[in-house]
């Protein structure tokens, strides 16, 4: 009898999960049609008509508009059928309705959830084979298996991964919202506010510290993990600029966005989760309150504070950094104009921080509780995150804890990769005007295409970049009085404010290059990054000190290689040749045979140059290693 009993149960709850499904699908058909039509208009139609507009199918339409209409007619969609989905959460007359019906709270929640998955996923899904279907009709030179498919397949799947992540947040803050106009403010919100909390957050430590860059903000599995409609949105960008340059090296979006896919992956489980403990912990009379849960509205004004905050505190600094620049024009007294404005910058950051971040906090009050009520206690909350910002700063002003004079111990460094670039340091995106591309455009660091590449393994050249890099540590004493200012240009004040000829106690070394970089590979295989622009270094001659240290790395690394390379251990397990000249191709070598024909080869050669004034290079050989080392 208990058995049959059981399995009763089980035959109900699964029978009131379909027919809820059932039933909401119905109620929804007419948003659905409207999806539908949507979406087949934004790829398949536009591409067709496209098509017959050049006479050919052998065109990218299809695909381009598939990655990038397609993409936002989804992510609109899933906006709104979710906010409608759980609408019932958020009207006292339909809780009480949909309380009534004889299943559980969470069978209720999880089929509607289901149902707006569905609506969503599957039309999707059609859509993107029909798209892959009419992509059969290019012709066979187009690489339509290799690319054309590839592509689109890829990019649907990040697109659902992605629309899975984006309801499931929605659904989290519906449950966790009294109203529907609150859920859909608090989603949209913190899917915006939390990255730019987050670049501010980075901005603010990169553009402090000098030499250092903390690039959180280029980090996805953090600056993305509370935003999916934010990350959705970048993602459409990125999506459409491949397309425009589509290629076999340009469809690999799953292997190269990993860390989105581990953020969205986390997301998930952790909205599912919450929404099944809490639903069944939500009270029916939480609807039409302002929150049915108060630490979700404390957490979205924390980060909405925080985030308004620190864009205001550096904007009133960005234009502070322009007014002082301008008295450097008109007075002599610079070294007293650098110290005082020092200690101007830091306290119209805080003192435009704190304004920013109340206002903030009270309009957030206002149009969440509609009203004042609880705005007293919300002042702990408030003054708890302007105590975190405010330490946080007056850290990054005095160094943050000796960052600003780290140089790694030459002994528990493994090697050390020194490199220059031809960008100016204006352009360094080390500065607060990367926040504002219309007055200073940025180029981001990582795509410096750096104009030389010093590798030091050895003891010798190891102690020698640590002795470069202290020495222009050491510079920063005369340059840059603490507290350390908002950086606006990426160079000291002395270099960026005014002629380098106006101080006589400095000698400007013009040939230098505007930017230089230390990249150390420690022992305990971590990496350290310092990237400094010319103003920290303009009295140094860099250019000298640099061809020293080329130079004893290079004889260190022939003789280590050469040692490698008569060596019969058979450590060198590959050989990778990459070319050096315009139209050369890289090449591997993993037999054995071959391997072993290259170590005579070059061993050979290398014996017979070392006589040689010849300083020519032909391309760039890369030895390597089952261990965690590299020749280059």
């Amino acid at each position: 009898m208990t058995s049959a009993t059981l399995s009763n149960k089980k035959k109900t709850k699964l029978s009131d999960f379909r027919n809820i499904l059932i039933w909401s699908l119905k109620k929804h058909k007419a948003l659905g049609i409207v999806y539908v039509s949507l979406l087949v208009f934004s790829s398949p139609v536009i591409g067709l008509l496209a098509s017959l507009s050049i006479g050919t199918l052998n065109n990218p339409v299809t695909a381009f508009t598939f990655a990038s209409l397609s993409t936002v007619v989804t992510m609109i969609m899933t906006f709104i059928i979710s906010v409608m989905m759980f609408d019932y959460l958020h009207n006292k007359r339909q809780a009480d309705v949909f309380g009534s019906l004889p299943c559980t709270r969470r069978t209720l929640f999880f089929s509607r959830f289901t149902t707006g998955l569905a609506m969503i996923i599957v039309p999707y899904i059609i859509n993107m084979l029909i798209v892959v279907l009419m992509s059969l009709g290019l012709k066979a030179g187009s690489d339509i298996f290799t690319v054309y498919i590839p592509y689109i397949l890829q990019v649907g799947t990040l697109v659902v991964l992605s629309v899975i992540a984006s309801y499931s947040f929605t659904a989290f803050m519906a449950v966790c919202c009294g109203t529907t106009a609150n859920t859909v403010l608090s989603t949209l919100l913190i899917s915006f506010a939390y990255p730019i909390a987050i670049s501010m957050l980075s901005t603010l430590g990169s553009s402090m510290i000098p030499g250092v860059n903390l690039h959180i903000d280029e980090i996805p599995l953090i600056s993305n993990l509370l935003s999916p409609y934010g990350s959705s949105a970048g993602g459409i960008f990125s999506l459409t600029l491949s397309m425009i340059k589509m290629d076999s090296n340009a469809v690999d979006f799953l292997g190269d966005n990993w860390q989105q896919l581990v953020a969205w992956a986390i997301l998930i489980a952790a909205s599912f989760v919450g929404c099944f403990f809490l639903t069944k912990k939500r009270k029916t009379e939480a609807a039409q309150n302002s929150f049915a849960f108060k630490a979700p509205s404390v957490i979205i004004r924390a980060i909405a504070t925080a985030a308004v905050g620190l864009l205001f505190g550096l904007i009133f600094t960005f234009f502070t950094c322009l007014n002082i620049f301008s008295d450097f024009a008109r007075n002599e007294n610079i070294g007293q104009v650098i110290q005082n404005s020092a200690w101007t910058m830091f306290a119209i950051f805080l003192i435009a921080f704190v304004i920013a971040a109340f206002l903030t906090h009270l309009i957030a009050i206002v149009i969440f509780s509609k009203g004042f009520k609880g705005f007293a206690k919300s002042l702990i909350s408030f003054a708890a995150v302007v105590l975190c910002v405010c330490l946080l700063y007056t850290s990054l002003a005095f160094g943050g804890f000796g960052a600003d004079k780290y140089v790694p111990q030459a002994d528990k460094v493994s090697s050390v990769e020194i490199a220059t670039t031809s960008y100016s340091g204006y352009w360094f995106n080390r500065s607060i005007g990367s926040l504002f591309p219309l007055l200073m455009p940025q180029i981001p660091p990582s795509s410096f295409d750096y104009d030389s590449d010093i590798i030091c393994t050895g003891e010798g050249s190891i102690n020698a970049a640590t002795e470069l890099h202290r020495e222009i540590i050491s510079n920063l004493n005369n340059l840059n009085p603490t507290p350390y200012y908002i950086n606006t240009f990426g160079e000291p004040y002395p270099f960026s404010g005014a002629s380098t000829s106006d101080y006589s106690e400095f000698e400007t070394i013009d040939s230098n290059p505007p930017v230089l970089k230390f990249l150390y590979h420690m022992k305990d295989g971590t990496t350290v990054e310092r990237i400094y622009s010319e103003g920290y270094y303009f009295n140094i001659d860099i250019i000298s000190k640099l061809d020293n240290i080329e130079t004893l790395s290079a004889k260190e690394n022939t003789a280590n290689l050469i040692s490698l390379l008569s060596e019969e251990s058979g450590e060198i397990t590959s050989f990778k040749i990459i070319a050096d000249w315009y139209g050369g191709n890289d090449s591997v070598f993993n037999s054995k045979n071959l391997v072993s024909e290259m170590k005579k080869a070059l061993l050979d050669d290398m014996k017979s140059s070392e006589n040689s004034d010849s300083d020519s290079i032909f391309c760039k050989i890369i030895v390597r290693l089952p261990r965690k080392r590299q020749f280059r």
